[in-house]
């Protein structure tokens, strides 16, 4: 619509001019044009542009102002305090906290009296939500101190409750940027129990753990983190329930290697629900309601009256040794395990967990812009773009044309009459010798006036049809793309988030999807006028002089090769731009996910590191891209000039005599080629080279997709199942292409029994879920109440399944909503259900109970 700014400016001036009887040439016409062609881009391009900017500029400092004035830890408290007392001391005197000092009057912990000497075993037990892990953020200085006071000496190691991995190697995680010590290192692994698991994996401790630590089981990843916090030389480790998610004998290992022996003589607490390990403590904390209940050796709390047992919310069981029958029966499963395998400890197909992110190389192939607009599913939009934006074209150069015969006109007219009323000229000028061109131009002027309105408003009517038919075929296209793409997202097998990191495919969500939105619609509305305006005038300059169309070739042969050196740098770094934002989305997901493991390792200054140069990385392609454009553009204005100076010779060198409007049609029309031939070429560059976006997006279109969700000829019946009788025939599980994991399994499980599935990580366990679930698809037979779920659509199947997981997980929502999803059972029901899983009570303190909010991940719940 910028283009049209110039010609309605022209046509007000013209039809003013001619309103209060005033005559007009070429002179003026066209010099007047040229003006506003120079101001044209400033003042309708670059002047809303920068406004824009300006806006979202003032919008994005108060969003980084809000984030800048959110609440801080104590910067001065930040360094554990050491009053003199020998490291690795913890001491709590009347301590109270809040998580925010907005909800300083909600205390998580309440007048908590701790003291912890160098060198201790500490214990801390107590109920789910009773505080246990609120005091480790405490002794890390995680939470607002509301009261009392607090000693910390020495530095700190923490493992955190839910294990916190990012996407780099084994070792990587474990040794965490220090200093590399080989034979500490080993001493390490063997203490933590994973000697065997970096053997059975295929590339040991330089295998990628991926994003979250995706390729490694709950225990390989909570040893990982432990081996992390053992590896540090540190006064005071932090264990949050390390124990639990391993079995029992590597559970006795860890607390007696690792624990017990080879951090004798660390401060150590150690919070845990395994009540065999309470006498071996120092000292036990039992913590109930944010309150401390009793401290004090076993033995002392066992003689003041203290049910240990209770405070975990667990019937007591009697102890067993440490060699128990169940242990000697896991050493005989556990004997023969070596190549039975699971998901997580596989080579993951070859290392396919390290591929880079793909996107192609070379020019965007046709096929990939017809998509693109075949997306939009609307011809009949495809074609009115078609249609519009080549009439309005050529109603915008015939206008230009026009209007130099009517000047011209206009000006022979006023010789004419002047030269017939002169008395010594004897020469009449007759209508002979008027240009043949200008006899196509009413003698009447109301009806010139008339002419130039109704062709001015019919393009003016035209131009907005086309930018909205533009705008609007793109945008339906990345609608449809993006709800494409989210719909084959949702629809793809587990294999898919295994190997690509969430930063990756955000990536394409935000930067490619907000590419499509954003800049293609634009630049294929300015890319459309550009090169429309450039054809029309190089047309319309040919007309006057056709000895101009050489001139023309030589510039466009000239310019080819310019073009595609720039195209061929543009575009790789286009490339290399979506690639080198993706590790930025992975850094601030993985930093914020393991915060509290980077404070307590005082790993902030690294982890910033890290994060500038990703981000360095980002912008240099950005930056390098900006240059390149301004460096194409330089030298495409030198081009025009030449071609300029070439015009301006042929127009009065040669034999033939120009009129004044040929003339200043010409030049005009030269003007404004200097800067659309520059402007067309980098649209067309910058089209391209977006078009990789559309392309990316593209390739999220033919992600694989797991088996229908429903088949009407195998639907079960409504009250399927109503025994529950499972029985698994000769299956076997394999994970990309590799050794099956589970081989020739056969075994039933008989209608209301409770079955456990027992064996060391990476036996197999959780591939059992997975084919019951049909997360992974499997060989052999799996019948539910005899009917055969390889034949059922998978929600079919899953609906009538469920499962707790064993990483859990919560959205953001309410505790209702995440309970019932559906919103299909009453509150009745869904209070009975939290009484039998003793969280009735725990909810009805929350203010708003079930209907309280939960953040995402329930990182605001124990």
């Amino acid at each position: 619509m910028a283009d049209m700014t110039t010609k309605i400016l022209l046509f007000i001036m013209i039809v003013s001019i001619l309103s209060f009887g005033f005559g007009f040439n070429a002179e003026i016409t066209f010099v007047t044009l040229a003006l506003m062609n120079a101001i044209r881009l400033p003042v309708t391009f670059f002047f809303p542009l920068a406004v824009g900017c300006i806006a979202e500029t003032l919008v994005t400092m108060k969003r980084v102002k809000d984030v800048l004035m959110l609440e801080e830890k104590d910067v001065e408290s930040k360094s554990f305090i050491n009053d003199g007392r020998p490291s690795g001391t913890i001491k709590l005197n009347r301590y109270s906290s809040s998580w925010s000092k907005k909800e300083s009057k909600t205390l998580t912990l309440k007048d908590i009296n701790v003291n912890i000497e160098p060198g201790e075993l500490v214990i801390i037990i107590g109920p789910v939500g009773s505080g246990k892990t609120t005091l480790l953020m405490a002794i890390l200085n995680e939470v607002v101190q509301v009261s009392g006071n607090r000693v910390v000496s020495g530095r700190t190691a923490y493992t955190p409750q839910e294990a916190w991995c990012y996407n780099g190697t084994v070792k990587e995680n474990i040794v965490f940027g220090r200093e590399f010590n080989e034979n500490k290192y080993e001493r390490v692994i063997e203490v933590c129990g994973l000697q065997r698991d970096l053997k059975l994996l295929a590339y040991g401790d330089e295998t990628l753990v991926g994003e979250k630590g995706i390729s490694l089981s709950g225990g390989q990843k909570a040893r990982v983190n432990l081996a992390r916090a053992v590896y540090d030389d540190a006064n005071i480790y932090i264990f949050d329930d390390p124990l639990s998610a391993v079995d029992s004998k590597v559970a006795n290992h860890i607390f007696h290697r690792c624990i017990e022996e080879y951090l004798h003589s660390k401060t150590r607490v150690l919070v845990t629900h395994n009540l065999q390990f309470l006498n071996r403590a120092d000292k036990v904390i039992v913590m109930k309601d944010g309150n401390c209940l009793a401290v004090g050796t076993p033995q002392q709390l066992i003689n003041s009256g203290v049910d240990l047992s209770s405070m975990i919310g667990e019937k007591k069981e009697e102890e067993k040794s440490e060699k128990s029958e169940f242990d000697l029966r896991n050493e005989d499963i556990n004997h023969n395990e070596d190549d039975e395998i699971d998901k997580t400890a596989q080579d993951y197909d070859e290392y396919k967990e390290s591929k880079e992110e793909s996107a192609a190389m070379g020019t965007v192939r046709l096929k990939v812009h017809l998509k693109y607009y075949g997306a939009a599913a609307c011809r009949w939009l495809t074609v009115v773009v078609v249609v519009v934006s080549l009439c309005s074209q050529i109603m915008f150069h015939i206008l230009d044309y026009w209007l130099s015969l009517w000047s011209d006109s206009h000006v022979i007219d006023q010789s004419m009459k002047v030269m017939n009323e002169s008395q010594s000229n004897s020469t009449n000028i007759t209508t002979e010798s008027v240009p043949q061109a200008s006899r196509y131009i009413w003698s009447d002027q109301k009806n010139n006036i008339m002419f130039y309105s109704i062709t001015m408003v019919a393009l003016l009517i035209a131009y907005s049809i086309r930018f909205l038919s533009n705008i609007e075929l793109c945008l339906k296209s990345s609608i449809n793309l993006h709800n494409d793409i989210f719909h084959k997202l949702l629809r793809s097998p587990t294999s898919f988030f295994e190997n690509n990191p969430k930063g990756r495919i955000l990536n394409r969500f935000t930067g490619d999807v907000g590419l499509l939105d954003q800049r293609i619609p634009l630049t294929v509305l300015d890319l459309n006028g550009k090169f429309g305006i450039v054809i029309g005038t190089v047309i319309l300059t040919c007309i006057v002089n056709p000895y101009l169309i050489i001139v023309c070739a030589v510039l466009f042969v000239l310019s080819l090769p310019m073009r595609k050196i720039f195209l061929r740098t543009a575009r790789n770094l286009n490339f290399y731009y979506p690639l080198a934002k993706s590790p930025v989305f992975n850094t601030v997901s993985t930093t914020f996910d393991g915060l509290t493991c980077i404070r307590a390792f005082r790993f902030e200054n690294q982890f910033e590191d890290q994060f500038m140069v990703f981000m360095n990385d980002n912008n240099a392609c950005y930056y390098l891209s900006a240059v390149l454009s301004r460096t194409f553009g330089f030298i495409l204005d030198w081009f025009t000039i030449v071609f300029f100076a070439f015009l301006t010779g042929l127009l009065f060198t040669g034999s033939h005599v120009f009129s004044g409007g040929e003339v200043g049609l010409v030049l005009s029309s030269a003007l404004v080629l200097l800067n659309e031939f520059q402007f067309s070429l980098r649209w067309l560059s910058e089209y391209e080279t977006q078009m990789i976006s559309a392309e990316r997006v593209l390739e999220y279109t033919q992600l694989p997709s797991e088996a229908p969700l429903h088949i009407e000829e195998t639907k079960p019946p409504n009250k399927w199942p109503s025994k529950g009788f499972i029985i698994f025939k000769h299956v076997f599980l394999s994970y990309s292409n590799s050794q099956p994991i589970l081989r020739d399994l056969c075994f039933e499980v008989e209608s209301g029994s409770k079955i456990g599935i027992v064996g060391r990580t990476g036996a197999g366990k959780s591939s059992i879920i997975n084919a019951l679930f049909r997360l992974v698809e499997f060989e052999g037979l799996i019948t539910i109440d005899g009917v055969d779920i390889k034949q059922l659509g998978l929600n079919d199947l899953r609906s009538k399944l469920s499962i707790i997981p064993q990483d859990p997980v919560m959205f953001e929502g309410t505790i209702r909503s995440n309970i019932d999803p559906y919103d299909e059972y009453t509150d009745e029901t869904i209070w009975n259900t939290l009484h039998s899983v003793k969280l009735a009570d725990i909810f009805k303190a929350i203010p708003g109970d079930i209907s309280a909010p939960l953040s995402e991940n329930g990182s605001n719940l124990s």
